[in-house]
């Protein structure tokens, strides 16, 4: 409920969380001592379900075994609050930490329409003014901005990866090593910090002089196109920022 349906701002309580602890009851896994599962498997054993009457958010659920959870999440499914609870992470994560409550709500209306349908929803999204403008209000995280320092550079990766594999582990984001159900920080206030700003300095500048084992980057490629000291920077500025230096910063990058 707190992380992946109604959020925690929604008003359950501590009541409704026992409650649903109840209905999921018999809600379990085959053992390795099943002969007629795969160890791991779903499965609902009914001897170990409560079958007493349960309330999760203002809705009663009648005895009847494994169907109640199936209600439950029925019920999370659909919630008003789940509509803006997702749609407020999608325009986080896709348009700006903070994003508009209009946005928000639009978002919400088509969830609630589609019946929470995901290609709705991302396609109202990123048809929205707000995602158009959106360029450059998200701060990257570290494996974002590690995956697209490799790509814009073109480069090559070798057998070794372990000084690669270093560097994103000072970056502070290997892939699974979260320990919290709630996944990486989405915010920028989260990462960018004095060590973490300094670490991908270091990174750049590392890759840049070709000083990470496994990794190499052809310099020369990178301005093949460039016949002048002003095409060298206009050609940089282009693959690295997406624009043109301002003129002040360029003319000090031409010289």
């Amino acid at each position: 409920m707190e992380l992946h349906t109604v959020g925690v701002e929604s008003g359950y309580s501590h009541h409704d969380v026992t409650e649903l602890a109840r209905v999921l009851t018999g809600w379990t896994v085959a053992g390795p001592r099943n002969r007629k599962l795969e160890p791991g498997t779903y499965v609902f054993n009914p001897k170990i379900h409560d079958n007493g009457e349960k309330h999760v958010m203002h809705m009663m659920i009648s005895p009847g075994g494994e169907d109640e959870g199936t209600q439950v999440l029925d019920m999370l499914a659909s919630h008003a609050s789940t509509a803006q609870f997702i749609s407020q992470k999608l325009a986080r994560r896709f348009v700006s930490d903070s994003s508009s409550p209009e946005l928000v709500d639009a978002l919400s209306n088509v969830f609630i329409q589609s019946d929470g349908d995901t290609r709705q929803l991302l396609r109202a999204l990123f048809d929205s003014e707000s995602f158009k403008a959106s360029a450059g209000q998200k701060f990257k995280k570290p494996l974002d901005f590690f995956i697209s320092a490799l790509r814009v550079t073109g480069t090559t990766v070798k057998k070794s990866t372990r000084g690669l594999q270093e560097h994103l582990r000072l970056l502070g984001q290997v892939p699974f090593t979260w320990q919290p159900p709630d996944g990486f920080p989405d915010k920028e206030e989260y990462w960018a910090n004095t060590s973490g700003l300094l670490e991908r300095w270091n990174f750049g500048l590392l890759l840049m002089s070709n000083q990470i084992k496994g990794a190499e980057v052809d310099l020369k490629a990178l301005t093949k196109d460039a016949a002048s000291p002003e095409d060298v920077v206009n050609v940089l500025s282009l693959r690295f920022l997406g624009e043109q230096l301002l003129d002040d910063a360029r003319s000090i990058m031409v010289d």
